[in-house]
């Protein structure tokens, strides 16, 4: 299966970045990895069928759509969206938990879960979000994980909601 990865720019060049623009339609059946820039300029709209991972920038105010598997970060990490988003029925909301505040792993610290902070509208249409506990990691009654900042409007709802493993106290 073929996959898209693109990565951060070093410092020595310009590179790392996907842009769909000109009121341009991209459709990706395969997996896309985003750990650089993710542009959909305005007018333009991006479908994805497949995974989309990585804890790069989703940029632009154009619009996404999210049909397959959509997974926070390349373990826990905090993601900004400014595009327009909208979760399909069959699609996926991944995210990973493992501890008590939003960000990502090092090698030596992995105590955060994944967050997405929406600055555009969102619409949910019954997808899947599926939590997996990460690292060990297990939750404790009263404990709260704000896994959404909404900086727009926000609409719909899961249809499911799958937490793996399931705690058992």
């Amino acid at each position: 299966m073929p996959t898209i990865i693109f990565s951060a720019p070093s410092t020595k060049r310009r590179g790392g970045q996907l842009v769909i623009s000109g009121n341009g339609n991209a459709t990706f059946y395969d997996t896309v990895k985003n750990n650089g820039i993710l542009k959909v300029s305005t007018g333009s709209t991006a479908t994805f069928f497949g995974l989309v991972t990585g804890a790069g920038t989703y940029a632009g105010t154009g619009t996404s759509f999210y049909e397959g598997t959509f997974h926070v970060g390349n373990s826990p990490a905090v993601i900004n969206i400014d595009n327009a988003s909208v979760y399909d029925s069959s699609s996926i909301l991944s995210m990973d938990i493992a501890g008590l505040t939003p960000g990502g792993c090092t090698p030596s610290d992995c105590g955060h879960y994944a967050q997405i902070v929406f600055n555009n509208d969102v619409q949910f249409n019954g997808g899947e979000l599926k939590i997996d506990l990460y690292h060990g990691f297990s939750v404790q009654a009263g404990e709260i994980f704000d896994l959404f900042k909404f900086n727009g409007a926000h609409s719909g709802d899961f249809g499911t909601l799958l937490l793996r493993p399931w705690p058992t106290a």
